[in-house]
């Protein structure tokens, strides 16, 4: 009991200092629970940890797991995911990330699991099928009790490790059914074109910045009765200023670059489950993507993909190019000596980014065709190092706390919104937003938007839609509400009503300019780092489960206020187990992809 109570004291330490550095302080009974199912796990392996070496590796990978854990509890709102660390075996994600690690406190969660050196050396020597049974148990009732296995009220011992039976089994057996159920087809119905698209030829921009949430606009944040982390309101008043449409009602189909700008892009439903992204997968397969460049290039487009950060790191290098883009161009902007102070942890400031950007711009518009070009940004990625003052301060980031990042998390937002801000002035005054239709979107959303303990439902996947069409055309168009349920996957088949292109076969989504496409939809998102996924009917009707769609909570909101109104439900899930997973293994396959053999 002594053995059992001592370990108890250091995983409650370890909590402890984990609310310290965080500041996100989880239901202190749930926290409690894990952390007893944490402190019988360790008691239960003594036996199996009987030299040092062994007892040393397992207490270097407990304090690496919970200063890893803190640090992507202050970026991502979770926990990490065990099939996430094939991240480390690319030098760049390693060296990026670590610019923002915090050695000191990865010190002191070392220091304070020091002691189960001693308190993990077995004495005895059970027989191993209790050791065994012991183990099942503690996991059994872990999986019964938490909500998920990423959750800040989980402990982050047993929930990466709770992780490990699901990566061997990747996926749920197969359904036996001859064809898609009607439930099923609801969220793949491809909506018809705008009644009277301008189809007139046009630039298009796409600007797509990392991480970027809808809450983080005022206005929006207001509409939902929330309290956003990052508040962003010089750039929406410049966006309303320039005649944007704001949605304030948007979905990001998933978490992650590749899974985002997959959907948004390709118009397809990404993948829910944590398998390789389509995106990933890219260099594997032959053929094109059918994809919102592919169609614009037949439509006599050139067509051109720029963004901050290496072009290798998700595989984009490979997988633009399918998809259509004519031109693709990494690490624009980014200086030639690596100690610029104008150098962020994984490319060029915003600033510097957005004005390499604007001659790449100016030479695709002096060509007699029309153009299509798509930005992502980096500076509002993890570790947020968007301004030579934050590069500096970077050196000294082993002694900052996570929670100090959070911070300079929300100074990095505010760096963005004035260089996206100068941008589009400048695109105004050069005269091109006269015949170039601007869209500002995200990859993915910033997983924390709320001043509260943990993220709520769906918080990880509030994402933006703004919009500005060309003036040659903005005087015929007849848009959605403002208010109606709308996602990235939207975007394509709106471009291609403004430009007059064609969309792809299994081109999904609902564009924007059919004002009659309020009617009932079904969409499903993703939370990869919550290990969950969302059913949503725009009627206000919700189901939230885990991956496997056997753990789910119903939810009902208002329709026109998705963030601000979502709450659980006491209704039945309104789609039944059969359909939810025939939706999810839907979403494995690539359907934007086109075979040319």
């Amino acid at each position: 009991m002594r053995r059992f109570l001592g370990i108890l004291l250091v995983v409650l330490a370890l909590r402890s200092v984990l609310l310290i550095v965080t500041g996100i302080h989880p239901p202190p009974i749930t926290a409690l629970w894990a952390d007893l199912l944490t402190a019988a796990f360790l008691y239960a392996i003594t036996p199996l940890l009987p030299g040092l070496f062994l007892r040393a590796g397992a207490v270097a990978l407990i304090a690496t797991g919970y200063a890893a854990g803190a640090e992507h509890l202050v970026t991502h709102g979770t926990y990490f995911r065990i099939g996430h660390l094939g991240h480390l075996t690319d030098p760049g994600f390693v060296g990026s990330s670590v610019n923002g690690l915090s050695i000191l406190w990865f010190a002191v969660f070392a220091i304070i699991s020091s002691p189960l050196l001693w308190l993990l050396k077995g004495n005895n020597n059970p027989p191993l099928e209790r050791t065994l049974g012991v183990l099942a148990g503690v996991f059994v009732m872990q999986m019964l009790t938490m909500p998920t296995l990423t959750t800040p009220s989980n402990n982050v011992v047993v929930g990466s490790l709770g992780q490990v039976p699901p990566l061997v089994v990747r996926r749920s057996l197969p359904l036996e059914q001859d064809e898609a159920s009607p439930q099923e087809e609801k969220f793949y119905e491809a909506s018809p074109r705008a009644s009277h698209p301008p189809g007139a030829q046009q630039n298009v921009l796409l600007v797509m910045i990392e991480g970027l949430s809808g809450g983080y606009f005022p206005g929006v944040a207001r509409h939902h009765g929330i309290e956003p982390a990052v508040q962003l309101a010089e750039l929406e008043s410049v966006l309303d200023e320039r005649g944007f449409r704001i949605y304030r009602n948007t979905l990001a189909p998933q978490r992650q670059t590749d899974r985002g700008s997959y959907a948004l892009l390709c118009a397809d439903h990404p993948r829910m489950r944590l398998l390789r992204s389509e995106m990933r997968e890219s260099p594997t397969l032959e053929g094109e993507f059918d994809c919102l460049p592919h169609r614009l290039n037949k439509a006599g487009y050139k067509t051109a993909y720029l963004q901050a950060a290496d072009l290798e790191f998700m595989e984009k290098d490979q997988f633009m190019p399918m998809a259509g883009f004519q031109r693709t161009v990494g690490e624009l902007g980014a200086p030639e000596d690596p100690e610029d102070t104008r150098q962020s942890g994984w490319g060029a400031n915003d600033q510097r980014f957005f004005d390499a950007a604007l001659p790449e711009l100016q030479r695709l518009d002096n060509q007699e065709q029309p153009w299509f070009a798509t930005l992502l940004n980096v500076g509002t990625h993890h570790p947020y190092l968007n301004s030579p003052k934050q590069v500096d301060s970077a050196r000294a980031a082993s002694a900052q706390r996570p929670k100090e990042r959070m911070e300079r998390r929300q100074e990095a937002f505010t760096l963005m919104g004035k260089a996206l801000t100068a941008f589009i002035r400048k695109l105004d005054h050069q005269g091109l937003l006269e015949t170039t239709t601007v869209i500002v979107t995200s990859d993915e959303s910033d997983g924390i938007v709320r001043q509260a303990s943990e993220p709520a439902p769906l918080d990880g996947n509030f994402g933006v839609i703004a919009i500005r069409p060309a003036d040659r055309t903005s005087s015929e168009l007849r848009w959605r509400d403002r208010d109606s349920l709308t996602s990235a996957i939207d975007l394509p088949k709106t471009v291609l009503d403004l430009t007059g292109g064609a969309p792809g076969e299994k081109m999904i989504g609902r564009s924007l300019l059919n004002p009659d496409a309020q009617n009932r939809r079904h969409l499903i998102v993703g939370d990869t780092y919550a290990k969950r996924v969302h059913f949503i009917r725009s009627d206000g009707k919700a189901i939230g489960c885990n991956e496997a769609a056997l753990s789910c909570t119903s939810f009902e909101f208002q329709p026109s206020r998705l963030f601000g109104t979502l709450k659980p439900s006491e209704h039945p899930p309104f789609m039944p187990l059969r359909d939810r997973v025939a939706v999810i293994q839907r979403t494995d396959e690539i359907r934007a992809l086109r075979e040319t053999r």
